[in-house]
């Protein structure tokens, strides 16, 4: 499972670098949005780089823990739908940050945000729980 991590951590730092050439083009006014390409561009290098600080303890750490698939792939999920969320809200504009604004794209934004943030909560929360338990 720690090449798993690695793998979609490096992965998500591939997709925070690209998404730099959004950035770009942001800064130069090419395109609009800079601060969500600047968010895109940082937040993804970031959580990929979570990704990697993850894999050296995963193995050790859930080695007697039942559900550690289900673990390792909430971190995944919850990494990528922040990813997808933060892309989606650098093309379109939308901000995500309230379900009841209007375009279906920022609705979009909210969902992927919420699904990230629900799973961020619970892998926290079992990690903790491993944590205290050793």
């Amino acid at each position: 499972m720690n090449y798993t991590l690695l793998f979609h951590g490096f992965l998500t730092i591939l997709i925070g670098n690209l998404s730099g050439i959004g950035y770009s083009k942001a800064i130069r006014k090419v395109i609009a949005n800079e601060s969500a390409w600047k968010l895109m561009h940082s937040a993804s290098v970031m959580g990929g780089i979570m990704l990697l600080a993850f894999a050296p303890f995963f193995n050790g750490l859930t080695a007697d823990f039942n559900y550690a698939v289900y673990l390792l792939y909430s971190i995944i999920i919850s990494n990528y739908c922040f990813a997808a969320g933060m892309l989606l809200a650098a093309f379109t504009g939308a901000r995500g940050i309230d379900k009841k604004a209007p375009g279906s794209n920022n609705k979009i934004v909210y969902v992927f945000y919420y699904i990230a943030a629900i799973l961020s909560l619970v892998y926290t929360m079992v990690f903790l729980f491993l944590i205290i338990k050793r």
